[in-house]
């Protein structure tokens, strides 16, 4: 590679070159409900009671075992 040499590769964009940011990614931007949120829409409360009700006895089996 000689300096000054020409290739067939186009050099990086300057920051000028790149897009203005888009307005709406901004702070104020609306942000989903996550998908792991154990109080999302649609679940009733039956179903929050089985799985606190699981974890508690598999915390208690634990507790048990390694008595």
């Amino acid at each position: 590679f000689a300096p000054g040499a020409t290739g067939d590769f186009e050099a990086a964009p300057d920051a000028d070159d790149a897009p203005p940011p888009d307005p709406a990614a901004g702070p104020d931007a609306e942000v989903p409900p996550s998908a792991l949120d154990p109080v999302a829409e649609g679940e009733d409360e039956e179903a929050r009671d089985a799985v606190a009700e699981a974890a508690h006895a598999r915390r208690t089996m634990i507790g048990r075992s390694a008595e």
